[in-house]
């Protein structure tokens, strides 16, 4: 019996984890507003130390 693969499924699949795990991680930047080190998500979120808004992107090109 001969089994029937689909590559693009399984890669679509595999880079959808990917992306919903590095979307669930924490990022060390530096604050756009007060230029301290600051650790955020993906999205939006507030500096914890001068409370403006961070807004971190992130692009997948994979």
């Amino acid at each position: 019996m001969k089994s029937i693969i689909d590559i693009d499924e399984i890669k679509s699949t595999i880079l959808n984890q990917a992306r919903d795990t590095i979307s669930k991680e924490m990022f060390d930047i530096e604050c756009p507003h007060c230029n301290r080190a600051v650790s955020v998500p993906a999205g939006k979120s507030n500096c914890p130390f001068c409370n403006e808004e961070i807004d971190l992107t992130l692009d997948f090109e994979f």
